[in-house]
């Protein structure tokens, strides 16, 4: 499974959200409703997940799906 695969299961295990409104270009806070709290949720489900950290980054709230899943693929290589 890829990134964005294992990125878009993460938050569809998130109470509210379906597989199917989540797509790349998905903006978080403007088109899934995040807001800050579901943001640290999120966040913390990622890492379990990848095993990285997530800093807490006020530019997420401009984010796409897309850009969270390039921002893991980058921590992955540096910790490689």
């Amino acid at each position: 499974m890829n990134t964005y695969e294992r990125a878009k299961n993460v938050l569809a295990k998130m109470p509210g959200y379906e597989t199917e409104e989540i797509k790349p270009e998905s903006h978080l806070w403007d088109d899934l409703g995040f807001d800050s709290l579901t943001m640290i949720d999120y966040a913390m489900a990622l890492e379990d997940e990848f095993n990285i950290p997530m800093d807490d980054n006020e530019e997420y709230e401009r984010m796409t799906v897309q850009d969270i899943v390039e921002i893991i693929e980058a921590k992955r290589k540096l910790a490689a």
